[in-house]
């Protein structure tokens, strides 16, 4: 009986060191992505000294002081890399089954090369919005990362079910393109909104600097609507008015 392994190209056919290498090579960069994401909260930990256990805290209060308490609030950026190093999780388990299972189904070998790319970009784009605190741009990331293993789990599905791959395909990624439609709308609704926004405050301020101008800054058309203006609406002056016509 032989023991000898099967090569690449024997497993996954002609380009079978391709997919393998492509497959390897996008799993390293992510994988090493969030050992980086783990030792770059530990350095924030030492820096804040907000540590994860009280034994650590009280292993090190000769240089930090007492610990906080169990209910005080935890530094910015350590809340920012924990919600990168969650989200992370939650994406790269599913990334690691589909893609393995994906390159069993023995895809072009550029598809899986672009699949792979898109969602390593995205996934590395996602970290740096994410760390900049750059939204949509974090959110657009995210959802093409998504979509590429949606594509994968697309694949999958209609190598399980050939007679249907069409219709798997359609169901798998229906989902993923009605967020996108919800999402632009959305977008476009807050862009609109900003627009406004952005409006109002200029018109605002413009009317704040010619409120607070002294009068020799003004033009005469500003001089001489900003008096009519305020003595018509000062009662007293109206007053005034009136008993200097009655005088006469």
């Amino acid at each position: 009986m032989s023991t000898d392994l099967p090569t690449p190209a024997e497993v996954f056919g002609a380009d079978g060191n391709a997919l393998l290498t492509s497959w390897v090579a996008a799993v390293l960069v992510n994988s090493l992505k969030v050992i980086g994401l783990s030792q770059i909260t530990g350095v924030a930990r030492l820096l804040s000294g907000a540590f994860a256990t009280k034994e650590d805290a009280e292993m090190l209060r000769a240089t930090y002081g007492p610990p906080p308490p169990p209910d005080a609030p935890m530094p910015f950026v350590l809340q920012r890399l924990h919600s990168i190093h969650r989200n992370e999780l939650e994406n790269l388990v599913p990334f690691f089954a589909l893609s393995f299972c994906y390159m069993l189904t023995l895809p072009p070998l550029v598809e899986a090369r672009v699949l792979l790319l898109v969602f390593t970009l995205g996934r590395l784009a996602h970290t740096l919005f994410y760390l900049c605190s750059w939204s949509p741009w974090r959110s657009i990331a995210w959802g093409i990362a998504c979509q590429a293993l949606l594509i994968m789990a697309g694949r999958i599905g209609a190598w399980l079910v050939p007679s249907a791959s069409v219709g798997v395909q359609v169901v798998i990624n229906a989902p993923m393109a009605l967020q996108w439609l919800v999402s632009l709308g959305v977008l476009g609704v807050i862009s609109e909104q900003r627009r406004r926004f952005e409006q109002v405050a200029q018109r605002d301020h413009e009317v704040g600097r010619a409120m607070l101008a002294p009068p020799d800054r003004l033009s005469g058309a500003q001089r001489g609507g900003r008096g009519r203006g305020s003595r018509d609406a000062d009662p007293r002056a109206q007053l005034e008015d009136d008993s200097d016509e009655d005088d006469d």
